[in-house]
C-alpha cells in the first residue's frame, strides 16, 4: 500500500514534470509566434517611416525650388492692401505662375497646391479655384499652427475636400510673414507606396465624427460606411465595396467577438494574428494622428498571410513528445533510488519531530516544567524553565537551592510554606509569584505541583510547571493606571462629564464633581437617582426639547434649575454609545454658559437701540442681528433670515466702486474687507423696496471669538460725491466727456484699447459755419444743435469709444481701430449721418480730421496732426474727411 501512494507521487511529479515541459516550450512556442508578430510590426513601421520621410522630402524640394519665389511671395504680400478686385487679380496670377508646376505636382507624387492668408483665410485652391475666402481656423488645425508659429509642419489632417499629409510652409517676402502654404499626399498614394514596398493588401479607414466635421456637405460622397463600426469610414477610392479586400474581410473576423476599438493601438502600431478559412494572416494597424492635437483620428490596416505558423507548431508538439518520454525513464530510475532512502529516513524523523513539538508548545505557551526525584535529590529543569529565568537552556544542573536565588526575597518565604506544606499534606498546590531574571529584570510566573506516591503511600517525587505570566501582570497593570489617570482627569475638567441611562430620568451611571459647582447638587445625588434624577432640573419650558433630541451625535442649549433657584444656561455635546454587553447608554459633556449669555443679553438691549444695522458674528456664523437689519431686509428675526440666506455678503451689489465677494470665492469676507484702506469699506445693498443704499462698514472685536460688525447709512453723502465726480468729467451741455477727462487719462486709455492688438485712433470734427447759426438764430438755438449732434454720434459709436467735447462747437473721438483706413471709413460714416439729419430744424454738415496715435506719443501731437487734417478740409470746401 505503501510503495503504492509513493507511486502515485512519482506519477503526479511526473504530470507536473510534463505540464512545466509543456508550459516551457509552450512559452516559448509563443514567444517565437511573438517574436514573428513583432517582426511585422517593426517592418510596417520603418516601411510607412521611409515611405512617409520620402513624401516629405519631395514636397520640401517643390516648396525650395518651385513656391519660395519672390514673385510669388510678392504677389501674397499685395494681397493685404488690395481690395476684393485686385485680390481677384492677384489670385489670378499666382495661378498663372505656378499652373504648369501644379500639373506636374504627380511627378512628385504629391497634389493639392493651397495658398493661405495670415488669418487662416483660403487664398488660392488650386485643385478648386473657385473655393476660397472661407476661415480654416477651426477645420484646418495645421493651417492655423503655421501662421502662428510661423513654423513648418507636416503630418495627417482631413480637410475640407481631400484628407491626406499635409506639407505645410510658411510664406515670408523677405522678413516679413505674409501666409502659408500646403502641399500634400493622398492615403492613395501613400497606400500603394506602402503595398509596393511590403507587398501586403492595405486598406484605410478614419473616423466618422472627424468627416462630418471637417468635409464639404458636396464631398461627403468620397466616403463609405465600414460594415463592422458606425465609429469609422471608408474613403470610397481606396476600399470601394465591403468585403471586396482582404484587410476588411480579416477585420470583420476578428471583431466577430469583440468591437473593433478593443483592438485599435493608440500610439503604436500592433499586429494581430487572424484565422480565416483554414489559413493564418498577420492584421498590422497603424494609427494616423492628426499633425497638431497628436490624437488618434484615423488607421491603415496591412494584411498578408503567414505561412511559418503551422511550421512552428508542428516543431513545437514534436518537442514534447520526445522530452516527455525522455523524462519518464529518468523518473522511474529517481523513484527506485528515493524509496531506499526514504525507508531509513522515517524513524528518525518521527523521533526528531515529536521532541521538536514539545519544545515549541513550551516556548510559545511560556510553560516549562521541573522534576524533583526526593529520593536521589535530583532536579530536572526543561529548556523553557532556563528561559523564564533569562538564562540559556541547560545553562548549569539545576538544584532547588538555585532555584529560590530567582525567587523575588519577599516571596521566598511563603513558596518555602506552600511546597512543605503541600508535602506534609500530600497534596498538590498553586501559588503566583515574582522572580529576578538574570538581567534583573523583574518577573512573575504562576507554579503548579503535584506529587507521586510509591506503594506505601510515601512521596517520591515532585512535579510542577512554571508559567511565565509577566506580560499579563504588566497588561493589567497598565490599564489600571489608565483608569486612575483618566479619573483623574475626568473629576478635574470644569464641564460636567457625564455617563447616563436612555430613559425619561436621565438616570446617571457617571457624573465627575463639576455637577456640584454648576448645579449646586453633590454627584452623589444623580447616581441612580439615589436623591434626584438629572431631568428634574431642567427648565421645565426646555424639557420636551430636549428629551426629543434623537440624533445618535448632538449639541443642545438648554437651561438648569440651580439649587439656590437661579436658571444656570448650559451647552451639551453628546453621544449614544454601545456598550461591550451590546447596553445602550447616553455620553456628553456639559458645559456652562450663563456669563456668555448675559453677556450677549446686555449686548443685544444696548445694539437694538440703534439705527445702524448692527450684527454679531461668531467665527463664520451669524449669531445675532438688530431689528434695524430686519426692517431694511423685510425680515421678521433671525430664523426667518437664516431660513433664506447664509452669509451678510450675498446682499452686497456687484459694482465697481464697492466692496462685493465673488460667489465662487471662499474666503471670509470680513476677513477681505479688513485688508482694504477704511474708504474702501463701503458696500452697496437693496433694501426690501428696491431702494440701493451705500453703506460704510466698520468691524470690531467682541471677545476672542466674536465680531460687532456696524452698518452706517452714507447713501446721501455718497450721491454728492457721485455726482461731483460726473460734473469734474463731463461737459454740462452735451453730457459728452470734457477736454479735463481726456487730458488726465489719456495714456490709460489708448492703453487700454491697444491692449487687444488694435490701434488707438483720434478724429477732430467741428460744425461748419456755426457761428453763422449763432449770429442769426441765437445762442439757446446753437446749444441745441451742439446737443443734437452729441446725441447723434453717441448713438453710432461703441460702448469702447470716447466722445469728447473739445470746445465751442470742435468735439474730438477716440476709439480702437485696426488701420488709418478704418478712421477713414468711421469719419466718412458720421459725416453722412449729420449731414443727413437735421439738428434743431436746421441742416448742417460738418468737416472731419483724423489720424492714429503712434505708440506712446503725447497728445499733443496727436490732436496737431488731426488739426492739420481738419484744416485743409476747412480750406478746400468743408463737409469732408482727411486723415494722415
Amino acid at each position: 500500500m505503501l510503495a503504492w501512494k509513493h507511486i502515485q507521487k512519482y506519477v503526479l511529479a511526473y504530470g507536473m514534470f510534463a505540464l512545466l515541459v509543456g508550459a516551457l516550450l509552450f512559452q516559448a512556442f509563443e514567444s517565437r509566434h511573438h517574436d514573428q508578430v513583432e517582426a511585422e510590426s517593426r517592418l510596417v513601421k520603418i516601411t510607412f517611416q521611409s515611405v512617409l520621410k520620402g513624401f516629405e522630402n519631395n514636397a520640401e524640394l517643390f516648396y525650395l525650388n518651385v513656391i519660395d519665389r519672390p514673385e510669388n511671395t510678392r504677389l501674397m504680400k499685395a494681397v493685404y492692401q488690395a481690395s476684393e478686385s485686385q485680390r481677384a487679380e492677384l489670385r489670378q496670377k499666382l495661378y498663372a505662375n505656378l499652373i504648369d508646376n501644379y500639373r506636374s505636382m504627380g511627378d512628385f507624387k504629391i497634389k493639392q497646391l493651397h495658398f493661405h492668408l495670415k488669418n487662416n483665410d483660403s487664398f488660392l485652391r488650386f485643385h478648386r479655384p473657385e473655393k476660397y475666402d472661407d476661415n480654416l481656423t477651426e477645420v484646418r488645425p495645421t493651417v492655423a499652427y503655421v501662421n502662428q508659429k510661423q513654423q513648418t509642419i507636416s503630418g495627417f489632417e482631413e480637410g475640407r475636400i481631400f484628407n491626406g499629409y499635409r506639407f505645410v510652409f510658411p510664406l515670408f517676402d523677405g522678413d516679413e510673414h505674409v501666409g502659408s502654404v500646403e502641399t500634400s499626399v493622398s492615403m492613395q498614394v501613400l497606400i500603394d507606396q506602402m503595398q509596393a514596398e511590403l507587398g501586403e493588401q492595405a486598406g484605410f479607414m478614419i473616423q466618422s465624427a472627424l468627416v462630418k466635421q471637417k468635409v464639404f456637405s458636396s464631398e461627403a460622397s468620397n466616403y463609405r460606411p465600414t460594415s463592422f463600426s458606425s465609429n469609422f469610414l471608408y474613403e470610397s477610392s481606396i476600399t470601394p465595396h465591403d468585403g471586396d479586400s482582404l484587410p476588411d474581410r480579416l477585420i470583420q473576423t476578428l471583431t466577430l467577438s469583440k468591437p473593433i476599438e478593443s483592438f485599435l493601438p493608440v500610439e503604436r502600431e500592433r499586429t494581430y494574428e487572424v484565422h480565416d478559412r483554414g489559413a493564418d494572416y498577420f492584421l498590422t494597424f497603424v494609427p494616423i494622428k492628426n499633425a497638431v492635437s497628436k490624437q488618434t483620428v484615423a488607421y491603415l490596416m496591412f494584411a498578408k498571410e503567414n505561412f511559418k505558423h503551422q511550421q512552428l507548431l508542428m516543431q513545437f508538439l514534436i518537442s514534447l513528445l520526445a522530452i516527455l518520454v525522455l523524462g519518464a525513464l529518468i523518473f522511474w530510475l529517481f523513484y527506485q533510488i528515493k524509496m531506499n532512502e526514504k525507508r531509513l529516513r522515517q524513524l528518525q524523523r518521527e523521533t526528531e519531530h515529536k521532541n521538536t513539538l514539545l519544545s515549541k508548545a513550551q516556548e510559545v505557551a511560556k510553560l516549562g516544567y521541573w522534576n524533583l526525584d526526593l529520593k536521589s535529590n535530583q532536579l530536572y529543569w526543561s529548556d523553557e524553565v532556563y528561559r523564564i529565568f533569562g538564562l540559556q537552556a541547560q545553562e548549569f544542573d539545576a538544584t532547588y537551592e538555585a532555584f529560590l536565588e530567582y525567587v523575588y526575597p519577599e516571596d521566598k518565604e511563603r513558596l518555602i510554606q506552600a511546597y512543605a506544606d503541600s508535602l506534609e499534606n500530600k497534596k498538590q498546590y498553586r501559588i503566583t509569584h515574582r522572580i529576578i531574571r538574570q538581567n534583573g529584570e523583574l518577573g512573575y510566573v504562576q507554579e503548579e505541583c503535584r506529587h507521586e506516591l510509591d506503594e506505601h503511600g510515601e512521596i517520591v517525587r515532585s512535579i510542577g510547571t512554571v508559567l511565565d505570566i509577566s506580560e499579563q501582570v504588566h497588561h493589567e497593570q497598565r490599564l489600571q493606571s489608565l483608569k486612575e489617570q483618566y479619573q483623574s482627569l475626568v473629576q478635574s475638567v470644569p464641564e460636567i462629564v457625564f455617563r447616563c441611562e436612555l430613559d425619561e430620568d436621565w438616570t446617571m451611571l457617571f457624573v465627575n464633581d463639576s455637577i456640584e459647582k454648576i448645579t449646586g447638587y453633590p454627584a452623589s445625588d444623580f447616581i441612580g437617582n439615589r436623591v434626584r434624577g438629572f431631568a428634574s432640573i431642567i427648565h421645565p419650558e426646555d424639557l420636551e426639547r430636549v428629551m426629543a433630541s434623537e440624533d445618535d451625535q448632538y449639541e443642545l442649549e438648554y437651561r438648569l434649575l440651580h439649587r439656590s433657584g437661579e436658571i444656570v444656561y448650559v451647552k451639551e455635546h453628546g453621544q449614544t454609545v454601545i456598550l461591550e454587553e451590546g447596553h445602550e447608554v447616553l455620553e456628553g459633556i456639559i458645559a456652562d454658559v450663563t456669563s456668555e449669555k448675559q453677556a450677549l443679553q446686555r449686548l443685544q438691549r444696548f445694539i437694538d437701540t440703534q439705527s445702524q444695522i448692527v450684527i454679531v458674528r461668531k467665527g463664520r456664523e451669524l449669531v445675532y442681528a438688530n431689528k434695524s437689519l430686519f426692517k431694511f431686509l423685510g425680515y421678521v428675526d433671525l430664523s426667518d433670515f437664516n431660513r433664506h440666506h447664509q452669509c451678510m455678503c450675498e446682499f452686497f451689489l456687484p459694482q465697481e466702486e464697492f466692496f462685493h465677494v465673488e460667489p465662487t470665492d471662499d474666503r471670509d469676507w470680513v476677513e477681505v474687507l479688513l485688508a482694504l484702506p477704511g474708504s474702501k469699506r463701503n458696500v452697496l445693498m437693496q433694501d426690501h423696496a428696491g431702494k440701493r443704499h451705500v453703506f460704510s462698514v466698520s468691524v470690531n472685536a467682541f471677545d476672542e471669538t466674536s465680531t460687532i460688525i456696524t452698518f452706517n447709512d452714507i447713501s446721501d453723502t455718497m450721491r454728492e460725491h457721485i455726482d461731483w465726480k460726473y460734473r469734474a468729467s463731463h461737459d454740462p451741455l452735451t453730457g459728452c466727456l470734457n477736454r479735463h477727462f481726456l487730458e488726465k487719462n489719456y495714456q490709460e486709455l489708448v492703453s487700454e484699447m491697444t491692449r487687444s492688438g488694435k490701434s488707438a485712433g483720434l478724429i477732430l470734427f467741428d460744425v461748419d459755419f456755426f457761428k453763422n447759426i449763432n449770429d442769426t438764430y441765437g445762442h439757446n438755438r446753437g446749444d441745441q444743435v451742439l446737443k443734437a449732434l452729441a446725441k447723434l454720434v453717441q448713438s453710432h459709436v461703441r460702448d469702447s469709444d470716447r466722445l469728447i467735447r473739445w470746445g465751442g462747437e470742435e468735439f474730438l473721438l477716440l476709439f480702437p481701430v485696426d488701420s488709418l483706413e478704418g478712421v477713414e471709413a468711421f469719419a466718412s460714416h458720421l459725416r453722412v449721418r449729420i449731414e443727413d439729419n437735421p439738428m434743431a430744424d436746421l441742416a448742417l454738415t460738418c468737416s472731419f480730421g483724423g489720424t492714429l496715435i503712434e505708440g506712446s506719443e503725447k497728445l499733443k501731437k496727436s490732436i496737431s496732426r488731426a488739426d492739420e487734417a481738419l484744416y485743409y478740409v476747412k480750406e478746400n470746401g468743408r463737409n469732408g474727411v482727411r486723415v494722415q
